[in-house]
């Protein structure tokens, strides 16, 4: 259809393989009929149709539909605002790190969200994903988490903690000891990198707080 046609109604047959839709605002899911459902479509490319990607149920169920899922297939869509759970939502992106093309624009929200299952996640979207600047953006309800929750290191050594942040407020965030403290052990509030020299002390446990 050219740009911007009046399409508010459509039904595709089985034995359609791709969507290529481009500019039908008046387009939606309630007007959209496949005869016999998706499982024939390998492709979907859907670009400024906002009627069509707000529903997260719509891809996903358009891939558990599908007896096979592989690097043949590929969803590209822009104005993703899909509000799942982070079990539904990892089921979708390991098609994705099993070598399905995804090229999304736009946000998902989940419900709940641990560092764990953060992280998870990253190895798939890339820690970008949690950027809200980036054009594909996974949030959650507002939170920091710090990599490494825990480590153990000698005397004389450092590490580097890093950090995951999930808040729609504007700030940065900062690195500080907030208990354990003791002499030659600081960290680097901007940096994240906790420093300790030799002493010849006993164990000590260091809490870092972002």
């Amino acid at each position: 259809f050219a740009a911007g046609a009046p399409v508010e109604h459509l039904e595709l047959p089985s034995a359609m393989m791709a969507l290529n839709f481009n500019q039908l605002p008046y387009l939606s899911l309630a007007g959209l009929v496949f005869e016999g459902g998706l499982a024939n479509i390998h492709t979907m490319n859907i670009y400024g149709c906002p009627n069509l990607t707000g529903d997260f149920q719509f891809v996903s169920g358009w891939l558990e539909e599908k007896a096979v899922v592989d690097s043949s297939c590929a969803l590209l869509m822009d104005n993703v605002d899909w509000r799942t759970t982070y079990d539904e939502f990892l089921a979708f992106s390991l098609h994705k790190a099993n070598g399905m093309t995804m090229e999304l624009k736009g946000k998902v929200y989940l419900e709940s969200l641990t560092l764990e299952q953060a992280n998870e996640l990253i190895g798939i979207w890339g820690k970008e994903a949690f950027d809200r600047n980036a054009d594909f953006r996974i949030t959650a309800p507002a939170a920091l988490y710090v990599n490494p929750s825990s480590v153990t290191i000698n005397e004389g050594e450092s590490v580097k903690f890093t950090h995951i942040l999930i808040s729609e407020e504007d700030g940065k965030v900062e690195y500080r000891i907030v208990s354990g403290s003791r002499e030659g052990t600081s960290v680097n509030p901007e940096t994240g990198v906790l420093t300790t020299v030799e002493n010849g002390a006993a164990n000590a446990t260091v809490y870092v707080r972002g």
